[in-house]
């Protein structure tokens, strides 16, 4: 139980390294669905399984076309990825209220840790946009859809543990890949490196992702407190004003 809220929690171990000791960590997953089941006192059947995976893929579908079209605000998208609203009522909103971006704006990309509420609204008051996002709450949140030919909770593994792209795992190199392309489709022209403090993954990953990404970069650091919003919008605007002086 977490302290005296008596609130349950299950822990179950994730490997650092891909396609190592797939099947303990798979046991590990099934264990954890294991105590989730006695918890909430009910059964998890297969063929509910398969019936949510293949709704939460429709959205996905949905967001990554909108993302693509420049749709669906990185704000927003951040609210749906931690949001735990039904999948159908996500689609049906971003169906009626999804905007058109401002292309006459610096796109730029995203990454690092997961940003407070006010870094977009800061990046958005520079003249620049977020057109595409790295960080544990972007695009890389619905980047690709669970496989929906295997067992559900092969699938889910997969997708969740196995094919997870956080800098903890190693080699980095399908983060890379995947940033790279993500930067290339949505036409960026520089990116945001947003380093919390204790967040040491993307802190010693930052060298490599610079020289490796090939566009101008800021790296910030945060610590969650006040003095750091006055230097995120003095250094955001001053490298948003490079971009432009480029152009």
């Amino acid at each position: 139980m977490a302290g005296s809220m008596n609130i349950p929690v299950i822990l179950y171990g994730s490997p650092r390294i891909f396609d190592d000791g797939n099947e303990f960590y798979f046991r590990e997953m099934e264990g954890a669905f294991l105590q989730l089941r006695q918890i909430l006192g009910t059964d998890l059947q297969e063929d509910k399984l398969r019936e949510r995976i293949a709704v939460r893929n429709n959205l996905r579908k949905q967001i990554q076309d909108l993302r693509k079209a420049g749709k669906l605000p990185t704000g927003l998208l951040h609210r749906i990825a931690s949001s735990g609203f039904p999948e159908e009522r996500i689609g049906e909103f971003l169906r009626e209220n999804c905007l058109s971006a401002d292309n006459h704006r610096v796109k730029l990309l995203l990454a690092g840790s997961i940003p407070g509420y006010w870094e977009l609204g800061e990046i958005e008051a520079s003249g620049a946009m977020v057109a595409a996002d790295a960080t544990c709450l972007g695009d890389r949140f619905f980047r690709n859809e669970v496989d929906e030919r295997m067992e559900p909770l092969r699938s889910l593994y997969k997708y969740y543990v196995e094919d997870n792209i956080c800098p903890h795992r190693r080699p980095q190199d399908k983060l890379l890949i995947y940033m790279k392309e993500l930067a290339a489709e949505r036409q960026i022209r520089g990116i945001v490196y947003l380093t919390l403090k204790y967040c040491h993954p993307w802190g010693l990953s930052h060298i490599r992702i610079k020289q490796e990404m090939g566009y101008p970069l800021v790296r910030i650091d945060d610590d969650l407190s006040s003095p750091a919003v006055g230097s995120f919008k003095t250094r955001v605007g001053a490298f948003v004003e490079m971009i432009k002086a480029q152009k």
